[in-house]
């Protein structure tokens, strides 16, 4: 379970890895939403920021984005081929972008929100 604490009516939640604020902006989970168009799966999740998910953040290619470097064999995008690194690159970086900006990636989640079929729909 995420590491929640509760500060005067509004829920802070912490990275479970480094534990610092997880906001839109460092989310993991928003990004990995919004980088692949799939409903919200953030509730089933520990919340981390991107920086603590190698695998995730080293596909972000932005001058303001500190470049991360995934060693796993398993994840290393180096080890991808050209086609599918060029895709997940496009994909997270726009969905970073994306997050810096709280009002855009909520219109975003919002649409993604109205995609989620419950299970017992399925």
């Amino acid at each position: 379970m995420a590491n929640i604490t509760d500060v005067s009516e509004s829920i802070i939640e912490h990275c479970d890895k480094c534990e610092c604020v997880v906001v839109t902006k460092n989310c993991s989970i928003t990004m990995s939403a919004i980088a692949w168009d799939e409903p919200y799966t953030g509730l089933f999740c520990n919340r981390r920021c991107i920086t603590c998910s190698p695998s995730r953040a080293q596909h972000i290619v932005h001058p303001d984005f500190e470049p991360v470097v995934d060693d796993r064999a398993e994840f290393d995008k180096r080890l991808f081929d050209e086609k599918k690194r060029t895709e997940f690159e496009k994909r997270w970086t726009a969905a970073w972008l994306m997050c810096q900006h709280e009002e855009i990636a909520a219109a975003w989640m919002s649409r993604l929100e109205a995609l989620w079929i419950p299970v017992e729909d399925r």
